[in-house]
């Protein structure tokens, strides 16, 4: 019985050093960011950004924010961001390290 609650006790000790290892490894990145008005700083909401690599697109909110998320590492990334009124905007970024979450702020002119 005592050999039998050692074991139980060595099982349930390497349970939880398995299960308190580092989640927040990661082998992607994510590009985010916000785009805003060069000449005031301020957001720009109904821009359309896309990211030209993988397809994937999305509009900016109020407060101007994109995301992208599941990027490869030592891929560079196109990021273009559009909407009329405004000269187009694009970006060349590479994430290159693991957990490397790039912030990336996109200015965009006014058309004249």
């Amino acid at each position: 019985m005592k050999r039998l609650f050692t074991y139980l006790c060595i099982a349930i000790v390497a349970f939880f050093a398995v299960a308190c290892e580092d989640d927040n490894y990661t082998t992607s990145s994510s590009i985010r960011g916000v785009v805003i008005d060069a000449i005031d700083n301020t957001p720009i909401a109904g821009v359309l950004v896309t990211n030209q690599n993988t397809g994937r697109n999305c509009i900016t909110p109020a407060d101007g924010r994109y995301e992208f998320n599941n990027l490869e590492f030592g891929k560079t990334y196109k990021i273009h961001a559009e909407k009329t009124g405004y000269i187009p905007s694009t970006q060349n970024i590479m994430p290159s390290e693991v957990r490397d979450n790039i912030k990336v702020y996109i200015k965009m002119g006014r058309r004249p």
